[in-house]
């Protein structure tokens, strides 16, 4: 588009066929599209203050004139909003939805608002988004639908994009996007094929992005694929390497029929270290397979790993079995737990756990509500309290104690509801015999519920208190600076359908892109309507987890 569209509306009205790439390098240009559809016409966005909305697109080839995205943005401040990008990429082509790439630059201020992405991708790279060193950005009330292939991860291979895309395939993938805001989400991957060697996919991943929020999003990863037997390698979310990230009110889900005695994985949530100061609450965990499972898995392999695990609900179904076809398994592997924490340093409490052993019942079994029981090194620390756990092994809650480079000390498992296989139901019985941790560590007062200890307002940090109380303080949900931007005479609520003056013909030399399609449509400058009663908002609300002795 022409420079001087800076400061102007353009409004798009239509069918816009194979134009290739539409770049706007214009700041603070706003471009709308009322009943336009784009087939195989995508955008470059390249200035900053640019607002694209309303856009439908429908794409079925590859662009990599556009970085292989159906919507490129490579500037500070650029807003996305109630596009729909409807995109099922050829075999073997990289493709993504949208694509903001500050690698050498550091963008900022990218907000994503109530688009609908849904991406059919089956080539080196897919991402529904996938954000590269893009700061204080904001990623609201979107639907993020992927078919995508489970694959083989090779980790100690720097990806293309960054060291997210070690995991080449994911719903929304970001690469050191500090500050982060994902809010009121509906994100979902469903496996449509892929590899038999170690098959994995993630729905959400992200590296490095510190100071992050991932809150009341819907989460859900779906392997329909795999058969009974085979082992898979799902992780809903998977966060590396950042600090201060609160993970809060997701409704986070698995399910597949993947998995193998001591083979394959379905977890709600992953994280690897280094991590600090890492805060999952509220949340609403819920996962199902046939082999090795947990319901939140964190290792401190790569460097220390600081956690809270507070009032989340968490049910985990799985097999802890270690035999296949009469063959033993390393029994070490064959672990059903609700928390696995392998970390330097948690907080785990009010949490309701359930975990669920499909396999037959082994007084050995490795089946647990809160565990850590496969070693990985340095010091390990753990105050475990006010958890309700049911789980159909012999052990609430275990820790391992001094073994090679590793030792657990100074840790708490107090005050906790325990049921499992071996609980007593007598009034007053005492569960103590239902945890295992080193010497020296405090066991006491854990029950089976009646008695029951509750945790007080007081013993929340205060982190989770002043959420509570004030919310998250980055005002996610009030988008009136967007309505302000789209339509300056409205009310508020939002812009429809007229069209202003300077109208051109989309295959003008003012209105095309670098393909070589056609168009039955216009496209008008500095045109506004105030008529529209379109609300901005979300319909993708979810609702938080819960924790202590509420139910699901």
């Amino acid at each position: 588009m022409k420079s001087d569209y800076a400061n102007a509306t353009l409004v798009f009205n239509g069918s816009f066929d194979n134009l290739g790439v539409i770049k706007f390098y214009s700041k603070d240009t706003v471009v709308n599209a009322i009943n336009s559809s784009f087939y195989n016409t995508v955008f470059d966005l390249g200035a900053s203050g640019i607002v694209l909305s309303n856009v439908h697109m429908v794409l079925d080839k590859e662009f990599s004139k556009n970085e292989y995205s159906a919507i490129f943005v490579h500037a500070d401040n650029v807003t996305v909003y109630n596009c729909t990008i409807d995109y099922n990429a050829p075999k073997d082509v990289t493709s993504f939805g949208i694509y903001s790439d500050g690698h050498d630059d550091d963008f900022v201020g990218l907000n994503i608002i109530n688009n609908t992405i849904n991406l059919s991708g089956d080539g080196s790279y897919n991402y529904g988004i996938l954000l590269r060193n893009t700061h204080d950005s904001v990623v609201y009330g979107n639907t993020i639908d992927c078919q995508l292939p489970i694959k083989y991860i090779n980790y100690a291979f720097q990806g293309v994009y960054g060291a997210v895309s070690k995991d080449t395939d994911a719903a929304l993938a970001a690469d050191y996007c500090e500050n982060l805001t994902l809010s009121n989400n509906y994100i979902h991957t469903t496996v449509s094929g892929g590899s038999n060697w170690y098959p994995t996919l993630d729905t959400v991943v992200l590296y490095g992005c510190s100071y992050s929020l991932i809150e009341n999003n819907t989460i859900l990863c779906e392997d329909f694929f795999t058969p009974v037997g085979q082992d898979n390698y799902l992780q809903a979310l998977d966060l590396y390497n950042l600090n201060d990230v609160t993970v809060i009110g997701n409704k986070i889900s698995v399910f597949t029929n993947g998995g193998k005695p001591g083979m394959g994985t379905a977890y709600p949530i992953q994280i690897n270290g280094p991590v600090y100061n890492v805060k999952i609450a509220f949340n609403n965990l819920t996962t199902f397979n046939r082999g090795p499972n947990t319901g939140i898995y964190s290792q401190n392999f790569y460097g220390d790993t600081f956690i809270d695990i507070i009032s989340n609900f968490i049910n985990v179904t799985g097999d802890a079995s270690n035999t296949i076809d009469g063959y033993a398994t390393n029994p070490n592997w064959c672990l059903l737990s609700g928390i696995e924490a392998q970390d330097t340093g948690d907080n785990i409490l009010n949490n309701t756990i359930i975990v669920n052993n499909l396999g037959d019942y082994k007084s050995a079994g490795n089946v647990y509500g809160i565990s850590y029981v496969q070693n990985t090194g340095g010091g390990h620390t753990y105050n475990i309290q006010y958890n309700n756990i049911t789980t159909n092994g012999n052990y609430g809650v275990k820790l391992i104690g001094k073994v090679k480079d590793s030792d657990t000390y100074n840790s708490t498992i107090s005050n906790n509801v325990i049921n499992t296989h071996t609980t007593s139901n007598r009034t007053g019985a005492s569960t103590n015999r239902q945890v295992e941790g080193p010497s020296g560590t405090l066991i006491r007062n854990n029950t089976n519920g009646n008695p029951k200890n509750v945790m007080s307002e007081d013993y929340y940090p205060d982190w989770l208190k002043d959420y509570v109380r004030n919310g998250s303080g980055r005002g996610t949900g009030d988008f009136a600076w967007l309505n302000r931007i789209l339509n300056p005479s409205s009310n508020g609520t939002g812009f429809s359908g007229a069209v202003g003056n300077g109208t051109a013909h989309s295959g003008s030399g003012n209105a095309h892109g670098n393909g070589h399609g056609s168009s039955d449509g216009d496209v008008s400058g500095n045109g506004t309507d105030s008529s529209s009663d379109a609300v901005l908002g979300s319909d993708h609300d979810a609702a938080p987890g819960v924790g202590g002795d509420a139910s699901p």
